[in-house]
């Protein structure tokens, strides 16, 4: 708030001077060398109203002068209250709006001192152009000393890339650079005492002189200036713009550009389809690293705010066409837990997404809920108003692809949000039992909306084996499909593969995935049992000697077998029950464990049977066999039982309830055949093959 104390010390700080004059901002044109410029509140300190714009053009009244501003001896407090805009002061180097901006101060951000350059002086006569605009919630208090000097006459800064032709230069992240300025000039009589490069990137070196090596570290846009300073402590105000233009990091995304673990003699694809070139722009975006967790509680929803402020005043969203996308980079194990939305600055907001995908999987995250909370890899989604491919929901799936999805809301609904101003991203995660992180995320607005905003993406050569490989042991490529390779693994061991691929700017990245093969031990010596089988008993037969890393088998029945007792594929007992016809056989088991499965063992097996020796074997008669139908059966018992009718398939076609010693049977409705009668005679079973004809 507006000290009236410090007011009236202002006031006298601004009156000391013998008979200076003081103009208010809205004074449109002011020609003075020595005064005061105050706000509408003038000398008495009342400050500024609500919903001012003014603008003053401030010249010397002498030619050959610098017009001056000196903030720092007087107050300045803007208001910050209410909506966006909020309350700013703006100067121009030059006589109107259309010359350079100077800088724009809001709250008690002082301009400082603020002067024209020599350039305005020669060109434009060494005005300045100020404008002050106050939105309708709160006032404060600026002014500013008034003064006029002869400006010294600038050295001309003047340097090139070596070995560049043209602009921008395309560099790769860590080439070293070379600079040179020694085609700087100062003026007549002076010398150039120190050159001072900023690079761009947060690097400045005033040590190294006309010539400097740098090597940029990230990927992106780079302007290199370089300010001089002679030895009359005159300093450049002209700039170089030596612009560079760094290559950016793909982004290789894809389930099978994962670490995996293969058994020894399965083949390994290698599929790099999923790797994307990385688009740099200079909008910003709020980056997290490896990922800030999402809360996995309905109550407590995921808020993050990218402040925009370098948009044109009262700029608002009239298009939206001119919001190009909003993007996130995350990862979560269960889509349809959560809910996105978009916030602007005047609380109008769009779903993004809202439920629906069920367990999808957002980029490569960890299953379920992980403790402590542990990160996968976050893959890059957007929100695009021209996508054509559906919502999230409407792509599920086991991972949901990188790329532009349509919001769940039209994105129209931010038609008339400020530009300026806080811009939330918020993810709800509803449920339990999942969660996930997100690792950055952003807003892409047209670079027309935004003053010097530029962006750039890198081609990836992806259709050239020169450009785009895999290398490593025993791999298979095709030329036609450089992005896909076949690994074989005759032997165990880890072995790397490492995928790479040059872009346009001549960059060359690589990923590296490690297949590390196992070989347990999963030998069998063999199968115990009777390799000759007479008559339709039960049989046990047994693997015998497994190895150590052995968890389970696999039997494999010949033709027309069934099994005698429950089915237990991972037993190394097998009982079974042959087929009724004579024949050679082969029985075969492999073992299992560690995920691998091992090689085959296989028994030659002999079935001898017949219709006298079942008959006789098993104390029971049937007839007539064959028969057209009826049939009669003669058993010892007549305890209650069932009896069920198999075909020389194994399947189960009849049951029918047996009681007494002589029961009859009528299967007129099955097909000519041979089929089996089977039932338990107390704990004996009985199997009786039957023909009927027709």
């Amino acid at each position: 708030m507006w000290n009236p104390l410090f007011a009236t010390l202002a006031t006298l700080v601004l009156t000391s001077a013998a008979a200076q004059d003081s103009f208010l901002i809205s004074e449109p044109e002011i020609n003075t060398c020595q005064a005061s410029l105050q706000d509408t509140g003038g000398e008495a300190g009342g400050g500024y109203q609500n919903n001012e714009n003014f603008i003053t053009v401030i010249c010397p009244d002498s030619p050959g002068m610098a017009v001056s501003l000196n903030f720092n001896a007087t107050p300045f407090n803007l208001s910050l209250s209410g909506v966006e805009p909020a309350d700013r002061l703006s100067i121009w180097d030059g006589p109107n709006e259309t010359h350079p901006l100077l800088g724009s101060w809001t709250g008690n951000d002082s301009p400082g001192i603020v002067s024209a350059s020599y350039v305005n002086v020669q060109n434009t006569g060494g005005c300045l152009t100020v404008r002050f605009t106050s939105n309708s919630s709160g006032t404060g208090r600026f002014a500013a000393f008034i003064s006029c000097a002869v400006p010294c006459e600038p050295p001309t800064a003047s340097a090139i890339i070596v070995g560049a032709s043209q602009l921008p230069v395309l560099a790769c992240q860590n080439e070293a650079i070379t600079f040179d300025g020694s085609a700087s000039t100062a003026v007549e009589g002076f010398s150039i005492a120190e050159y001072k490069w900023d690079f761009g990137d947060g690097t400045v070196d005033s040590l190294s002189g006309t010539v400097v090596n740098h090597a940029f570290t990230t990927g992106g846009e780079h302007l290199v200036q370089l300010y001089l300073t002679d030895d009359n402590d005159c300093a450049s105000t002209n700039s170089v713009d030596l612009r560079v233009l760094v290559s950016t990091t793909p982004l290789f995304n894809g389930a099978s550009l994962a670490d995996t673990t293969v058994c020894l003699g399965q083949p390994v694809t290698l599929d790099a389809t999923g790797i994307a070139a990385a688009n740099w722009s200079a909008m910003p975006n709020v980056d997290f690293g490896a990922g800030l967790y999402l809360p996995d509680d309905a109550s407590e929803p995921f808020l993050s705010t990218l402040t925009l402020t370098g948009f044109a005043p009262d700029a608002t969203l009239q298009d939206i066409a001119d919001l190009a996308s909003i993007c996130v980079s995350m990862e979560h194990s269960y889509m349809g837990d959560l809910l996105i939305s978009m916030i602007c600055p005047n609380g109008q907001n769009v779903y993004l997404h809202a439920q629906g995908g069920g367990g999808t999987f957002l980029g490569l995250a960890l299953d379920g809920e992980t403790d402590p909370p542990t990160p996968g890899v976050c893959w890059n989604y957007c929100w695009d108003p021209d996508a054509t491919n559906g919502t999230w929901a409407e792509n599920e799936g086991e991972i949901l692809p990188s790329g532009s999805y349509q919001s769940v809301q039209p994105m129209t609904q931010l038609i008339g949000c400020p530009l300026n101003g806080d811009w939330t991203f918020s993810v709800t995660d509803l449920f339990g039992a999942d969660d996930g992180f997100v690792c950055s995320w952003g807003i892409n607005f047209d670079p027309d909306l935004y003053p010097g905003a530029f962006t750039f993406t890198p081609v990836l050569g992806l259709s050239d084996p020169d450009s785009a490989h895999w290398s490593g042991a025993n791999l298979t490529t095709d030329p036609a499909d450089p992005l896909v390779a076949q690994v074989n693994t005759p032997e165990p061991g880890t072995f790397a593969y490492v995928f790479a691929v040059t872009d346009n700017f001549g960059c060359t990245y690589d990923t590296t995935v490690t297949v590390t093969v196992i070989a347990p031990d999963l030998s069998l010596q063999g199968i115990d049992g009777p390799s000759v089988i007479e008559g339709t008993d039960p049989v046990q037969y047994t693997a015998l000697g497994a190895g150590a890393d052995v968890t389970g088998f696999n039997w494999t029945l010949p033709p027309g077998w069934t099994w005698y007792d429950d089915l237990n594929l991972l037993d190394s007992n097998a009982f079974v029950l042959a087929p009724i016809a004579s024949g050679a056989f082969q029985l075969c088991v492999v073992a299992e464990g560690l995920g691998c499965i091992g090689e085959p063992v296989c028994m030659p097996i002999d079935v001898i049977t017949s219709t006298e020796q079942l008959a006789g074997n098993t104390g029971v008669r049937v007839f007539p066999n064959p028969s057209t139908g009826v049939i009669q059966l003669v058993r010892p018992t007549a305890h209650p039982t069932t009896l069920t009718v198999v075909d020389a398939l194994g399947r189960t076609v009849h049951q029918h309830g047996l009681q007494g010693t002589h029961p009859s049977l009528d299967l007129g409705h099955l097909g000519a055949g041979t089929y089996v009668l089977q039932w338990w005679e107390g704990a004996r079973p009985h199997r009786l093959p039957v023909t009927l004809a027709r």
